[in-house]
């Protein structure tokens, strides 16, 4: 033994005993250290000592402090036995337990030189301790062998497990497994608690400074949780698939928080709270357009946060996952500019393109310089290549585009309206004349002639071929009445209940192809598509064909106001119809059963001085030199104009620009009122609602074709009014309409083998089957 006065007892009886009999004594040292082995035999004799002694516990002695000193603790002590004289300290022992070796023997070795020669009882209970009592205390202490009683109740400890957080975290939890230790005041009051499980959550800053040196004990074993991942897997059994990173600390306490948040819905891992915070059943089904819209507006930088890294842990190659792992922050500025131009570095394009731009088409535009400097890395690529990097969202890329088709050759250009048709889809629709046609009923000259004026228009070239067909169709004024008179005007359905009437005030037949793709686009298979083509009265005016309906006027506004230029005006066109179209789609759809459009003119650009070096004089004539009302009467008429009688003004003569040369000055914008085909031929379109759905059916399903004429040729029933889609998996293929309801699918890239390719009409799928042939069949070799 020790000491001689160390007095070990079997049952708390025993001890309880000599507790008893000490009461009535005298002794000069006061101080009485009682041994124990667990919580729950401190309860056991704090029960019995409450009946006996005042109890002074340890939390009342921190007044706002973090922890105690050795100094305040005696302190405290002597100033209670001045008010009572049996006092019990509780729990010295959690103070002792992280004390240093020389404080956790100065306090000892103060409490034990207290001196009173009176029945003065101060008693301290000790949890756990005795070991490093005897080693550290008592070895050293020169009274120990003539000092007061010291008891110890025999018996075992079963060690607890603290499990204590090495990090900064402030949030409330309610984990019902453990037993929460958020501060001083819990730890001195932990002794107190009912424990079903003996588990223990530190955030206890104490036990980081102290616990290397002080823990494992008797009575604690310690499993420190270095981080918040480590928290979520052994604290809330959540695996999360994070890499984790000291700096974003901040976002990992706010994903504890929403676990714990949410732990009675079952939500145990990232992607279960994505979906919760989304509202979607399966994340799988989303695409990565509504993760972006997602991330792009949302406020807490902690969603944004958990979107990004749930992404940068797939091992998905997506376009989204390859985007984000790029990103350094979590600005919404980088996240779209990225998106924007990682394509440009990254290897697998073939495998990105089509998701990226269905992201891009839902996110903030891009600087134009940003992408300019990009695509001229692309000058010198296949257009097969050069349409995987453009999207057709970005002016500069429709730019781009039309600047690299103004050098190609006609034929060249069919070559790449494949490609149009992906990355400029509404200049693809522009020049769709091979595809409209079969829908049309009207001489082939002047399907020619608009097919040549769209291109040139395209190029910004005046064409030999066009400057031909003018040449003979406009002549003379005897060429120009034989073909503009066999011209019907359109039909005027009155408005009526479930009819639809609109004009497009500047909408020529150079338009139509586009018009209808668009119709097409956005009006479903209820409606049934006709197209007309039809004539104006003249001079080519609005003045002289007005309408009495809904007037959509943002057309012919633009380009009366907008000098041409090269290609924006183009653009600025193609994408002022395809929000006409919308606007009409939006406002009619609903209620009508027949919708009509209208147009009261074309214009030109043939006309601009760039293509016209000619002024004839008339100085009075107006819309920049295209027509001027005659006094008198006088039939003027000339290589370059004619004279008619105009309806609108009391059938008085008119003189009308017969070619692109104008009357008087030379334009620097469109013009109309002349009376070339562009200005005086318009789309007439109706809309009629259908009593029957219509249901598409192949002619053959099976097609058989030989490797060395790798197209294959298919007919839809009844004929569709848009040019159907062809699939291979996720590819689309290459096709072409050549008849009415018949197309053709391009296969030249394929390998010899079967094929099951998906027609895909209107929402309704066809399969196909093509049997791609090679070689000699067995009949050829005789």
């Amino acid at each position: 033994m020790i000491s001689s006065n160390i007095k070990e007892f079997n049952s708390f009886n025993k001890l309880f005993l000599e507790m008893e009999n000490d009461l009535q004594t005298d002794n000069r040292y006061p101080v009485r250290f009682i041994f124990l082995n667990s919580f729950e035999e401190l309860k056991k004799f704090m029960e019995y000592i409450g009946e006996i002694s005042k109890t002074v516990s340890l939390d009342g002695m921190l007044d706002g402090s973090e922890w105690l000193s050795f100094d305040n603790i005696l302190k405290n002590i002597k100033e209670a036995i001045k008010k009572d004289s049996r006092i019990c300290v509780v729990p010295l022992s959690e103070f002792l337990r992280f004390s240093p070796k020389k404080d956790f023997y100065a306090l000892l070795k103060g409490l034990s030189e207290i001196e009173t020669n009176d029945k003065t009882k101060i008693y301290i209970p000790l949890v756990g301790l005795y070991k490093r009592f005897s080693n550290e205390f008592m070895e050293e202490f020169y009274r120990k062998d003539e000092w007061a009683p010291i008891w110890c109740l025999n018996g075992t400890s079963d060690q607890l497990t603290i499990y204590h957080a090495d990090f900064d975290f402030e949030v409330e939890l309610e984990l019902e497994e453990f037993e929460i230790i958020r501060n001083t005041h819990d730890w001195f009051n932990l002794w107190k608690k009912t424990y079903y499980n003996d588990r223990f959550l530190s955030f206890l800053p104490v036990i980081s400074f102290f616990h290397e040196e002080w823990l494992p004990d008797e009575i604690f074993n310690l499993r420190i949780i270095k981080n918040q991942k480590e928290f979520l897997n052994d604290i809330m059994n959540i695996n999360v698939e994070i890499h984790f990173d000291e700096k974003e600390s901040l976002y990992w306490n706010n994903l504890i928080k929403e676990f714990n948040k949410k732990s009675r819905t079952g939500i145990k891992s990232v992607s279960s709270l994505i979906k919760d915070y989304l509202n979607v059943q399966d994340l799988r089904k989303l695409k990565g357009s509504h993760f972006v819209k997602s991330f792009l507006n949302e406020k807490s930088d902690f969603y944004k946060w958990l979107i990004k890294s749930y992404f940068v842990n797939l091992k998905d190659k997506s376009y989204l996952t390859h985007c984000f792992k790029c990103m350094k922050t979590l600005e919404n500025s980088e996240l779209i500019e990225i998106l924007w131009l990682e394509i440009f570095n990254a290897d697998n394009i073939e495998e990105f393109y089509e998701e990226r731009k269905e992201i891009l088409k839902v996110i903030p535009l891009i600087e134009d310089f940003k992408i300019k400097n990009q695509l001229e890395k692309l000058e010198d690529l296949s257009w097969e290549k050069i349409a995987r990097f453009i999207t057709g969202i970005l002016d500069v890329e429709k730019s781009f585009i039309i600047k690299k088709i103004e050098n190609l050759e006609v034929d060249d250009l069919e070559n790449i309206r494949p490609y149009l048709k992906d990355c400029f889809t509404d200049l693809y629709y522009y020049t769709d004349w091979d595809n409209i046609k079969y829908n049309l009923e009207t001489e082939s000259w002047i399907l020619d002639y608009f097919k040549e004026y769209n291109i040139s228009k395209i190029r910004y070239q005046f064409s030999e071929n066009l400057k031909e067909i003018i040449e003979e169709k406009n002549r003379d004024e005897e060429s120009f009445s034989k073909w503009f008179y066999k011209i019907e005007e359109p039909e005027i359905i009155p408005e009526e209940l479930g009819v639809f009437n609109c004009w497009i005030d500047g909408l020529g037949v150079e338009w139509l192809p586009l018009i209808f793709n668009l119709i097409a686009e956005h009006f479903d298979d209820e409606y049934e598509i006709n197209a007309y083509i039809r004539r104006v009265d003249l001079p080519s005016t609005t003045e002289c064909n007005k309408y009495e309906f809904q007037k959509f006027r943002e057309l012919d506004e633009y380009i009366h106001k907008e000098h041409y230029k090269h290609p924006e005006t183009l653009i600025n066109e193609l994408k002022i119809i395809r929000d006409i179209i919308k606007e009409i789609s939006n406002k009619s759809i609903s209620g009508y059963n027949t919708i009509n459009i209208y147009s009261d003119h074309g214009f030109s650009f043939l006309t601009l001085r760039k293509f016209n070096n000619k002024a004839l004089g008339f100085d009075e004539a107006k819309h920049d030199g295209r027509y001027a009302f005659i006094e008198d009467n006088k039939n003027l008429n000339d290589e370059y104009y004619i004279t008619v009688s105009s309806k609108c003004k009391d059938n008085s003569n008119v003189l009308v620009a017969l070619k692109h040369a104008s009357l008087s000055k030379r334009p620097s914008k469109e013009t109309h009122g002349g009376a070339t085909p562009e200005e005086v031929l318009v789309p007439y379109i109706s809309l009629s609602k259908r009593e029957e759905k219509i249901i598409y059916r192949l002619k053959e399903s099976e097609i058989e074709v030989e490797i060395s004429e790798p197209k294959v040729p298919f007919e839809i029933y009844p004929t569709p009014t848009e040019t159907p889609k062809v699939l291979l998996n996720e590819r689309e293929l290459n096709i072409k309409t050549i008849g009415k309801g018949c197309y053709e699918i391009d296969v030249s890239d394929l390998k010899a083998g079967e094929y099951n390719v998906k027609i895909n009409l209107k929402k309704q799928f066809l399969d196909l089957k093509i049997n791609l042939k090679a070689g000699f069949r067995e009949t050829d070799l005789f």
